[in-house]
């Protein structure tokens, strides 16, 4: 044991020259003590320090010391951190980590994910696991890893606060001012259904842990959006007015668009031009698509086929549906820029899809708004 005492001393004393000079002096030398410390082992409780452990503690204290002349602003600092290791530290009650994933995992099943203008988010939840407390500590001279496994009532207060934080940010008023509230008798059903099952997933429960907060939140929540649509219903009615008739295509030659030769993008094919556009022919709010099957063609012809005699479309959306329309071209220029555009820089001409090919739309208001809208489009 001497000789593992002395190596160590010689040891730290290298890298005390070599590093109290340098920007991170106080990383390099608390690691390296740190690990110093472990290599001497670990007795059971109740049996004391370790061999050695002792002498090599000693000797590290006189040599920060000795040191307080010539480095006054570090060595206090350093004094306080072997004193952390010095001084007996108080047995912190053990987490449970399979509770911790017990109880988020269940908030995660429970939370009302399968609302429509919710769903979006359930990914982001479903793929992390939030238990742990900071950002974990890499030790470079031991190679180990630490971090501390935040507590149950911790894991208690994330879950209240997320659900919170979700609630408060996305809701039917936000989607509203946002001009992105569509089928808002829709989204009441889909409401009263949602608090309906929440209701009886409750019966003869008596929750004391989060859930109970969970829930009187959720009850709040529920009744808050189902009486905003309720008052709101009136005024959304007269809103909901169609802006834009749809008409009938102003070319009404047929077009054999699997022929078309790509000329916009050369690397991707014709029929995924296809398939993402034929989404315009959905019905928008009031009913009626927002294009034709064979406006689409027209608009992929003159667009994608380079066939500029094809008169113009005009897209048919009731309110708040522009930046929905804008979000389709958003998603199209996403997908193409990630596969096929040899140039990133391409944004433009995506732009332009819709500013030049269709009547109403310029190229400033789209560029303003060029944004995908998640799950907006999605089957």
């Amino acid at each position: 044991m001497p000789a593992k005492i002395i190596e160590t001393a010689r040891q730290t004393e290298n890298l005390w020259t070599a590093k109290i000079e340098e920007p991170d002096w106080y990383e390099h030398i608390t690691e390296y003590f740190e690990y110093a410390y472990e290599s001497f082992g670990q007795l059971p409780d109740g049996y004391g320090a370790p061999i050695g452990l002792n002498v090599y503690t000693a000797y590290l204290r006189n040599m920060i010391e000795q040191a307080a002349k010539v480095y006054p602003d570090k060595v206090p600092k350093l004094q306080a951190f072997l004193k952390s290791y010095e001084s007996p530290k108080g047995k912190a009650k053990p987490t449970d980590v399979n509770e911790l994933i017990i109880k988020y995992n269940r908030w995660v099943k429970e939370f009302p994910w399968h609302i429509s203008y919710l769903a979006h988010l359930k990914p982001h939840f479903e793929n992390q696991l939030p238990i742990l407390n900071g950002t974990p500590f890499y030790n470079r001279y031991s190679g180990i890893s630490k971090a501390r496994i935040i507590t149950e009532e911790r894991m208690m207060e994330y879950i209240i606060g997320a659900t919170t934080m979700i609630l408060q940010a996305i809701n039917v008023k936000a989607l509203q001012d946002k001009k992105l509230l569509t089928d808002p008798d829709k989204k009441q059903i889909e409401l009263i259904n949602a608090r309906r099952d929440h209701e009886l997933q409750q019966l003869g429960q008596n929750f004391k842990d989060e859930r109970s907060k969970v829930n009187r939140i959720l009850k709040q929540w529920y009744s808050g959006e189902i009486r905003y649509l309720k008052d709101m219903a009136p005024f959304l009615q007269k809103m909901d007015s169609p802006r834009q008739e749809a008409r009938p295509p102003k070319a009404t030659t047929a077009i054999d668009v699997d022929k078309i030769e790509n000329v916009f993008c050369r690397q991707m094919p014709i029929s995924e031009v296809k398939t993402h556009f034929l989404k315009l022919t959905r019905s928008a709010k009031n009913a009626k698509p927002f294009l034709g099957e064979e406006q689409v063609y027209q608009f992929i012809a003159r667009a994608f086929g380079g066939n500029n005699k094809l008169l113009k479309q005009r897209i048919n959306y009731g309110h708040g549906e522009k930046r929905l329309v804008i979000s389709l071209f958003a998603e199209f220029f996403a997908t193409a820029s990630r596969q096929y555009e040899p140039n990133a820089h391409c944004k433009l001409k995506y732009i332009k899809l819709l500013s030049d090919h269709f009547e109403g739309w310029s190229e400033k208001q789209v560029q303003e708004n060029f944004k995908v809208i998640n799950g907006a489009w999605d089957a």
